[in-house]
């Protein structure tokens, strides 16, 4: 019987330009809590290892938010768009 293993790659790097918010995007809070506690949440649900979130623009409220998280850290330097990512 073959085991496959499974990894997760949020893409988190966005500006938000249309939200018109200096807050990132994955900080919003939508039912009472983060988008990105969101996305964690139903993530974890399948196991993966690692999971990993690219960041870009408000990296250091990011960092933050997810310090604990058991997460690594991608930082996206130059933002290009999604399939740069």
């Amino acid at each position: 019987m073959t085991t496959m293993s499974l990894a997760c790659l949020i893409l988190a790097a966005g500006e938000g330009k249309r939200m018109k918010s200096t807050l990132a995007k994955p900080l919003h809070r939508v039912g009472g809590q983060t988008m990105i506690a969101h996305v964690l949440a139903y993530v974890r649900a399948l196991g993966p290892e690692p999971i990993a979130v690219v960041l870009g623009v408000g990296r250091e409220a990011m960092t933050e938010a997810l310090a604990g998280e058991n997460v690594r850290l991608a930082i996206q330097q130059e933002q290009l768009g999604t399939g740069h990512a």
